[in-house]
């Protein structure tokens, strides 16, 4: 943030503590009364803005403080250990959160379900992953059906301080725990400084205003709370928890809130189904070179595949089968068009597993049309790599597919988190919405002719549309 903007920032809450100052005086004066304390004043203060406060108001403020957090507790390699130990499947999700799936073999009835059984079975849960339960609170227990609750506890330190963004989080049924997810990261860094913060009342005349229906505080506490995503940073934060069980996150330095992303965007009228990937990290541009197949290989495919196989000047091969003799008719569902892809890609000489799928397509006349996109270890795609299918019950008829070789450029350390950029790169003016469906990380060239690709994301819309933007800028590439 440059000094101006700090300067206007401070200002304005400047301006907005002298209003909550003025508040306590008027009560003071119409009260008449002289001996309520601070915490009276903010209850009655508070009940004429229709906010219920059920809770005691925190004696003292904590110091303002942030932590750095680093990866997830848990990898591939603790996942064979763990479906070992307690049945069911685990597995990491595109955020790095641990999913457990029960097994029905694995399944216990329990006979009567109530509080104590639920917090008895998330209990055993949370000890056969391997976490010890005194580094937990329970923060949520909430009945969703006959004998289903949603249980959710957060991590604290030795101290009591909570790290809100670190939870597991089950669904128990009298089956026991049937699902949970567990994010937890290491902490990676800690802020030695410890600097004043605003006592809580202060914050919460400053921003909760007036509500038109009647709402209630239930509970308030501070811990540990992500205010930037893009690094990693959770910042020490006061958490008012209302009676319908959402939060509102306050950073205690400035009083400013925390608004998550999702949040934003859907102020803007932009919906997600579908997680924020983190931002790249270490990357670089890349440029393409000529393809990796010969003409020595382009040969062999129109020899052992029973078929014609050229490669344009952009680099783009063909291949068209020309002949079907002892083909093997195909019954295809979604196994064996898999199967046929699969082989094709390997015949190729690559690896099926290298490769996204993409799309896949029936045509009006039973053909269909599959598209891969090379995928490399960290999941990034290479959008200029891809391969096209078009197939039949007799197998592949044709196919397009591009293997240019690469090499990366110099590194670029400053990068555009596209959960910041979406409400400045589409068009939020007016009642228009966007539901995206996808975002993913990958390379692409930045026009039709040029070997030079740059490091992107790429946004799928629900009406099918895709748009890139690249990850140094936030620029639109609009080849």
């Amino acid at each position: 943030m440059n000094t101006k903007k700090a300067l206007i920032v401070i200002m304005v809450l400047l301006i907005l503590m002298n209003i909550a100052l003025a508040s306590y005086i008027i009560v003071i004066s119409t009260s008449g009364k002289s001996d309520l304390s601070i915490d009276e004043y903010t209850k009655k203060i508070l009940e004429q803005r229709n906010i219920e406060l059920k809770c005691k108001i925190p004696d003292a403020s904590p110091n303002a403080a942030s932590i750095m957090l680093g990866d997830m507790i848990y990898n591939d390699s603790t996942i064979e250990t763990l479906s070992s130990k307690t049945g069911g499947s685990y597995s990491l999700d595109e955020l790095g959160r641990l999913i457990y799936i029960a097994s029905p073999t694995d399944i216990e009835v329990v006979e009567e379900m109530n509080r104590s059984a639920v917090e008895r079975i998330s209990h055993a849960f949370i000890s056969d992953i391997g976490l010890q339960l005194e580094e937990f609170e329970l923060d949520m227990v909430l009945e969703t059906g006959t004998d289903e609750y949603e249980v959710r506890y957060i991590s604290k330190d030795g101290q009591g301080i909570f790290y809100y963004d670190s939870y597991v989080e089950m669904t128990v049924t009298n089956y026991g725990v049937v699902y949970s997810e567990v994010y937890i990261k290491h902490v990676k860094e800690r802020d030695s400084k410890k600097a004043e913060s605003l006592p809580i009342y202060t914050i919460l005349l400053t921003n909760l205003v007036a509500e038109s229906k009647p709402i209630t505080i239930e509970k308030i506490s501070y811990g540990y709370h992500q205010r930037n995503p893009q690094i990693n940073e959770s910042v020490m934060s006061w958490r008012v928890r209302f009676s319908d069980g959402s939060d509102r996150f306050f950073e205690v330095s400035t009083g400013l809130e925390i608004t998550s992303i999702l949040e934003k965007l859907k102020y803007n009228g932009i919906i997600l189904k579908y997680w924020l990937p983190e931002p790249f990290s270490g990357n670089s541009n890349i440029v393409y070179g000529e393809s990796s197949f010969t003409s020595q290989m382009l040969n062999t495919m129109t020899v052992f595949m029973n078929g014609d196989a050229s490669i344009g000047e952009n680099g783009l091969i063909t291949y068209i089968r020309s002949s079907y003799e002892n083909s093997v008719s195909y019954n295809l569902n979604d196994e064996t068009i898999t199967q046929i892809c699969n082989e094709f890609i390997d015949s190729l000489g690559k690896n099926s597993n290298d490769y996204y799928l993409d799309t896949s397509l029936q045509q009006s006349d039973g053909i269909y049309t599959s598209t891969y996109i090379y995928k490399d270890s960290k999941g990034h795609l290479y959008f200029n790599n891809s391969i096209e299918i078009h197939f039949s019950e007799l197998g592949v008829i044709f196919a397009s597919f591009r293997d240019d070789v690469f090499v990366f450029g110099k590194v670029f350390s400053d990068n555009i988190f596209i959960g910041s950029i979406l409400p400045d790169v589409l068009d939020t003016e007016g009642d228009r919405e966007y539901v995206i469906t996808e975002i993913q990380k990958g390379y692409k060239s930045i026009d039709g002719v040029s070997k030079q690709a740059v490091a992107c994301w790429r946004v799928v819309f629900e009406d099918g549309s895709i748009r890139y933007f690249t990850a140094e800028t936030g620029e639109e590439i609009m080849n």
